[in-house]
């Protein structure tokens, strides 16, 4: 019976330090996008009319937005 006890918490740590890597992989990965995207726009600014870069910008945006809603459905699916 200890035995059991002992290795369903264990499972549960497991579990749960599981989730936090792929939590700490997430924010890790997301910083980095962030920052290519802070130095893509730097770049573009430069390079670009005003007008071109809006108009990228907001369809870097809504990509974004959609990929962030498709990862989340992938990620509830695979919960």
């Amino acid at each position: 019976m200890k035995g059991l006890i002992a290795g369903a918490a264990l499972a549960l740590a497991a579990v749960f330090g599981f989730q936090s890597a792929q939590d700490d992989a997430a924010h890790s990965q997301d910083s980095r996008i962030a920052q290519g995207v802070e130095r893509m726009d730097s770049v573009l600014q430069k390079g670009l009319s005003e007008e071109t870069h809006d108009k990228l910008a907001k369809q870097a945006d809504s990509s974004a937005e959609w990929l962030k809603g498709f990862s989340a459905k992938v990620q509830a699916a695979t919960d």
